[in-house]
């Protein structure tokens, strides 16, 4: 036989298989027909299988074998000791064999190692012992008797011989390296005393390597992996295993464990474990302890699944069968029962059980959680007294500690009590689990994570409701329930109940992000999972993101119509209504709830509810029995609800009522605060004050009161010593970090930063790996303009932990970018970017918001392509962010998620219309809005292209969408008056003006949109009426308004009345929001206050007004310069234009000259910067250069109009005109003119010079026309229009209306040269009036 055969014989028996050894000794015998050692473990496995009168048979047919002569006697003893009737004779015969064969001197060692290999799989490890060192003396290079003594080294008592076993299998691999034997002794060594499971790894491949056929390599690679929690790679091990033998039972049971531990799936498990159990029917038919074996790890990870309890139950049911006395089978079935619920039953089978053997702990232990359940809480009391005192001589139990917290509550009600059991039950299970770090099957059945899960159940119903505030302590319950589930998700990382219930911790700790993506893992293993969307819908309504919530409650209600018995689905619907402003309906919803069958009975025992629940299927209970802080804050709810309809007096009778329901409760604290902000409501400020004074320290709610209490002292009291006393007691009773930061967020309240720095500071000493502290106290110092300092301690944060939170370094990048350090902040947020991060949802959005900053950073340094660059960097991260998102999160428009990204992509649009580049533009603005339906600055900046586009149909769309939204209704119908304008549809424009203006007088920004565009339609004269009606509505107040002056000011220039215009802008140039605005016009009147066309003379002098000396020209310039200076920033190129058109208004060479270069150093930027263009042009009129001006005036007229640059485009146009008059080209000027009219009827200077045209054409009557459009514009307050005007009156023979024109201007200008002689005198004599002398 080779030590291959004989290792899987070591194997199969070492793991109880024996039908497996008999298959493979029957097998291996057609290849070594007769072999002895075969035929011996052979008819060993019928012993183990009862069969004994068959391995008698064999067995005394190989007693005269050389290798057998002392193995063969013992397993003839051990097999006639195994017989219902003992053969006494026999056994004495075959003892007096042995011991002569023992004392013969031709013994083989071969004899030895047999002899010592039986003696070790039956447990006689002495006598092992001993035939192993007589092998040893006979032949000392005997391998596997060396392995034997190292595994019964291995199995010792002693840590010392344990450890010493390893030698023993190193130093044959030491001159074997390829030795079977040793090398499943070394694994075996390896993971007994869990250390180097990397070598054990290796030695298993090893194995694998030297032995491709040998099975039990594969398979312990198998549960090697279990061990390590490396699932993936044990159920790829356990695939190659049935590729070698498709009915290995360790490979299903292998796969089933990993179904059930990491992916949570209990159909496929049940699946494999059916199959497992055919297969074991046939392989191992008579193998209770497999069975046995099989179903315990499974029990305790089964989730309470029915269908898999069901399995199992088959498991142990064969167990019994096989084996109908061993009571530990009955004491397993038993706890199956009670795991169904089935208290009754169980608790049957534990009573048989302790009738035969009373001293079975076990089943004492079972025994009693079932009596508690049946309400028999004086038996079970008296066992659990016996049980603890127990407790001194035995191992510490965690059931027993959590069975009597249960008892201590269903009996006593006393909380304080059970949660000290609770605690003393959890650290007995961390104290097991520290001892073995690695997860094996044993070890699960020692610390059973159902146990755990229901510790974990009785912990959450003492735990807070709502999440805790920021700054508010972690509950110390939950900090254990952490504790608890931390063990179990490595134990079992699918277990459906432990991520919820993660889920939930992280809820309560106000982690929602976390929450969130642990309940979206819950529903992707069970998506009919009714806990989990209630908890996701309780996330989304913290998150205040109600229609999400409802979004969550159907979803819900649509997997499982049960939900509807369950109090909590209402209440959260109720809340959700509420969000929503449906307080009725909230009211109604929460009504339901006392009418619920689950709310009314809700006293009943706990066996009367567990045992309804027998039949149910498979799906998690829609309807749990409810804690008594979810029936409070039920009540609570309700209350609330009455308050927000002013019901105080049926509010304060619910109060009442829950107060007596709930009087002597622990949560009677929690009722009082609800009271307090009754009285509240009731404005019973001092009966508040005193319900909340009596919550004293010690009391769980005592930092919930106080906090109230404080802010009842700032609130209604407007006291803000007493508000920050309140927070100062709670720290002297709460000496805590989190307490410390209550007290310091309280002084930042108060306005008292330097305080709050100084607390801050304290509790950041006490803990500096926390952020958000850090994150406190640079706020506060930014808060006290404290910059520098601030800075400093964000850069000493980050060089104590460089793995700082990202928000950190966010804060500290927005600080050095405020304070101009634009070079400090990009290289911050480029150092965190490239440092390595995680992909949670947090991190991704913390990125996204870095992208951002960094966008603006690039903005202001004027780079446009790393500008775009972030923004669709951080676009793709906020795509990331969305797409770990529930499906449901996704979908909708509403989600903070997508309202980002929406305004990201708005962003992106700007940068793109910015640059002309219209398709993208459109591209990401319909991408805004597709994210967002709601997103009113996409929508309007989509309106506006459109109508820069001229595309009026598609903006006047926009625009009705968003007054149909009710989204910024002023602007979309500003932007809709502009539309109809532009559609020729005057009164349509003046109708939503006018709406506007009738709703709100003091809309500036509308009316001096209405008088731009009066004046480009010509109907000024139409103003009057709105500022009548202004003034009316706002009557003395009106006269305080900036924006009204402003407007003023705008009609006066318009209406030519420079004057009064410098007047009015005088008043408002110091306001923020109209300042800027008045000092460019201001500017402009001073450079022109005649509108005329600087730099052209195709018109003769218009009068004295145009006749400036060069001291009135360098006054004009220093009053120019002046206000430009006052400008918010004298640096823009708008400012840079104005300061260049002054130096022009010199009229001296130099200056002219120097503002000549200012306009090329702008248009070398912007080539196409109409306002710099028209510029130059005047610049180069002013020095006689005619060519060179026309030349940049035909590249404006190249140009597409803009509002933002009308002015300049109107004047460009009316210079060229001028040089195109001079040039007698009167078509080409006719065209332009006919132009600037078109986008401005009210430009008197077009009408001038189209009447000058008529004129040189001779065309009077055409004249005439024209230059009377011109003096009603300006409201006949220029005499030179007035002198032309009369004089081709007279020319076409309109006398009269020259005679007129004339009076009216000698009225105003008595001394206006040459209107009396040439024009009156003349039109007089024409009419044949006498002239008076």
């Amino acid at each position: 036989m080779n030590n291959e055969d004989l290792c899987q014989i070591h194997y199969y028996t070492s793991k109880k298989l024996y039908h497996s050894l008999f298959l493979f000794c029957t097998q291996a015998l057609k290849k070594k027909i007769a072999d002895p050692v075969l035929l011996f473990w052979r008819a060993y496995s019928l012993i183990k299988e009862n069969k004994i009168t068959e391995a008698i048979e064999e067995l005394q047919q190989l007693q005269e074998k050389r290798e057998l002569l002392l193995a063969c006697p013992l397993a003839l003893i051990y097999a006639h000791e195994r017989c219902k009737i003992v053969d006494r004779e026999a056994i004495e015969e075959l003892q007096a064999k042995y011991t002569i064969a023992a004392n013969l001197q031709t013994i083989v060692d071969r004899a030895y190692l047999q002899a010592a290999l039986f003696y070790y799989h039956t447990g006689e490890i002495n006598e092992a012992t001993a035939n192993i060192k007589k092998t040893l003396s006979i032949n000392a290079n005997c391998t596997f008797a060396t392995v034997l003594l190292g595994y019964i080294e291995l199995n010792s008592n002693q840590e010392h011989i344990r450890k010493n076993s390893g030698t023993r299998f190193d130093s044959i691999l030491n001159k074997s390296p390829k030795n079977v034997e040793a090398l499943m002794g070394r694994l075996s060594y390896l993971r007994e005393n869990h250390i180097q499971y990397n070598i054990a790894l290796d030695t298993s491949s090893e194995l694998i390597v030297y032995y491709p056929s040998f099975l039990p390599a594969y398979i312990e690679r198998s549960y090697l992996y279990i061990e390590l929690s490396q699932w993936d790679q044990a159920n790829k091990s356990a695939r190659v295993c049935l590729d070698i033998d498709p009915n290995n039972l360790d490979s299903y049971y292998t796969i089933a464990l990993t179904h059930l531990c990491k992916d949570g799936n209990y159909n496929d498990a049940v699946s494999v474990l059916v199959k497992l159990f055919d297969l074991m029917k046939i392989i191992e038919p008579n193998n209770a302890e497999l069975a046995y074996k099989y179903a315990r790890p499974i029990i305790r990870i089964s989730g309470r699944k029915k269908s898999v309890l069901n399995i199992c139950k088959e498991f142990i049911n064969f167990a019994i069968e096989k084996d109908p006395l061993n009571n530990m089978y009955k004491v397993e079935k038993a706890y199956i029962d009670q795991l169904k619920n089935n208290y009754q039953s169980a608790l049957n089978i534990y009573k048989e059980v302790l009738t035969s053997d009373s001293q079975n702990i076990e089943a004492v232990k079972g025994f009693i959680r079932c009596l508690i359940m049946v309400g028999n809480y004086k038996e079970a009391e008296e066992h659990l007294e016996f049980l603890i005192e127990l407790q001194s001589s035995l191992k510490k139990s965690a059931e027993i500690h959590y069975y009597y917290s249960l008892l201590i509550w269903f009996k006593y009600h006393n909380m304080a009590k059970r949660i000290t059991f609770l605690n003393d039950a959890l650290d007995i299970m961390l104290e097991i689990s520290k001892r073995s770090p690695i997860r094996t099957m044993e070890l699960n059945i020692q610390l059973n994570p159902e146990l755990m899960l229901e510790i974990v159940e009785s912990y959450f119903e003492h735990c807070p409701t709502e999440p805790k505030r920021e700054g508010e302590m972690i509950n110390p319950i939950i900090k254990r329930i952490h504790e608890l589930l931390v063990l179990i998700c490595k134990m079992i990382p699918g277990s459906i109940d432990a991520l919820f219930y993660m889920a939930k911790v992280n809820y309560l700790v106000g982690d929602n992000e976390m929450a969130k993506q642990l309940v979206t893992e819950c529903l992707n293993i069970e998506p009919g999972f009714v806990d989990a969307h209630l908890l996701m819908a309780q996330i989304y309504i913290e998150a205040k993101s109600s229609y999400m919530a409802m979004q969550s409650l159907d979803k819900c209600l649509s997997y499982n119509f049960k939900v509807r018995q369950n109090p909590i689905y209402f209440l959260l619907k109720a809340k959700c209504e509420k969000a929503e402003g449906q307080i009725e309906e909230s009211l109604k919803t929460l009504n339901e709830i006392m009418t619920l069958p689950s709310f009314m009975n809700n006293s009943n025992t706990v066996n009367e509810e567990k045992s309804n629940n027998d039949d149910d299927d498979d799906s998690i209970n829609t309807v749990k029995k409810l804690s008594l802080r979810e029936r409070i804050s039920i009540y609570l709810e309700l209350i609330d609800t009455h308050c927000k309809l002013h019901n105080l007096h049926d509010a304060a009778n619910i109060m009442q009522e829950a107060i007596e329901m709930f009087k002597g409760t622990e949560e009677e604290d929690q009722l009082s605060i609800a009271n307090a902000n009754l009285c509240l409501e009731r404005n019973e400020i001092s009966k508040a004050i005193e319900l909340l004074s009596k919550i004293t320290p010690g009391k769980y709610y005592y930092i919930e009161a106080k906090c109230k209490l404080a802010d009842i002292y700032l609130k209604y009291k407007n006291d803000k010593k007493a508000y920050a006393l309140c927070y100062q007691e709670i720290l002297e009773n709460n000496p805590t970090t989190e307490v410390k930061v209550l007290l310091a967020d309280s002084y930042m309240n108060i306005q008292e930063p330097e305080k709050a720095i100084k607390i801050y500071e304290s509790a950041f000493d006490a803990n500096p790996e926390e952020n958000s502290l850090a994150l406190k106290i640079g706020q506060a110092l930014v808060k006290t303009h404290n910059y520098n300092k601030a800075i400093d301690y964000y850069e000493a944060a980050l060089e104590l932990n460089s793995s700082i939170s990202i928000s950190l370094k966010y804060e500290l990048a927005e600080l050095y970018m405020k304070l101009s350090k634009l070079e400090e902040s990009e290289k911050l947020i480029k150092s965190a970017l490239t440092n390595q991060h995680t992909d949670e949802p947090a991190v991704l959005s913390e990125i996204v918001k870095l992208y951002q900053l960094l966008s603006k950073i690039h903005k202001k340094k004027e780079s446009k392509k790393e500008t775009i660059n972030a923004l669709l960097k951080a676009r793709e991260f906020q795509l990331r962010v969305i797409a770990k998102e529930p499906i449901i999160t996704q979908q909708a428009d509403t989600s903070p998620s997508q309202k980002l990204l929406s305004n990201i992509c708005k962003e992106i649009a700007d940068f793109y219309e910015n640059e002309n580049n219209v398709d993208k533009a459109l591209l990401f603005y319909n991408e805004a809005i597709e994210r967002c339906s709601t997103n009113a600055k996409a929508i309007l900046a989509l309106a506006k292209l459109y109508t820069k586009e001229n595309d009026l149909l598609q903006a006047q769309t926009q625009c009705s969408l968003l007054l149909r939204l009710e989204l910024v209704m002023d602007e979309a119908t500003m932007l809709l008056a502009d539309i109809m304008l532009r559609k020729n549809s005057y009164s349509s424009a003046i109708f939503h003006f006018k709406y506007l203006l009738e709703k709100n007088p003091t809309h500036y920004i509308a009316f001096s949109r209405l008088l731009n565009m009066m004046r480009r339609c010509g109907k000024l004269d139409e103003a009057d009426t709105f500022f009548e009606m202004i003034g009316n509505k706002m009557s003395s107040k009106v006269e305080m308004d900036a924006g009204w002056h402003y407007c003023k000011g705008l009609f006066h220039r318009y209406t030519y009345n420079p004057n009064e215009a410098l007047k009015e802008f005088g008043y408002a140039r110091r306001d923020a929001e109209w300042g800027e605005k008045a000092l460019y016009h201001m500017i402009e009147i001073f450079l022109n206050p005649d509108e005329d066309t600087i730099g052209g003379d195709a018109m003769e002098t218009k009068g004295s007004s145009d006749d400036r000396g060069s001291n009135t020209d360098l006054f004009v310039f220093y009053s120019a310069e002046k206000i430009i200076k006052s400008l918010p920033n004298p640096e823009s190129i708008k400012a840079q234009i104005y300061y260049a058109h002054a130096l022009l208004a010199t009229k001296q060479k130099k200056q002219i000259e120097e503002g000549l270069n200012i306009f090329m150093e702008i248009l070398k930027e912007k080539k196409e910067y109409v306002p710099a263009l028209y510029g130059l042009a005047t610049a180069y009129m002013l020095l006689k250069q005619p060519p060179r001006a026309r030349n940049q005036l035909k590249r404006v007229t190249k140009l597409e109009w803009t509002e933002e640059f009308s002015n300049e485009f109107e004047k460009s146009w009316l210079l060229l005109a001028d040089i195109y008059i001079k040039g007698g080209k009167f078509d080409l000027a006719t065209d332009l003119l006919k132009k600037v009219l078109s986008y401005n009827k009210s430009c008197f200077r077009a009408w001038e010079y189209m009447g000058f045209i008529m004129e040189k054409e001779a065309s009077y009557v055409d004249a005439a026309y024209h230059y009377e459009n011109a003096w009603k514009l300006v409201r006949e307050s220029n005499p030179s229009i007035g002198f032309k005007l009369a004089f081709n009156y007279m020319k076409a023979n309109k006398f009269v209306d020259a005679i007129n024109i004339c009076n009216r201007v000698l009225k105003a200008w008595p001394d206006y040269p040459k209107i009396q002689n040439e024009i009156l005198d003349k039109a007089r004599y024409s009419l044949k009036i006498p002239i008076q002398k």
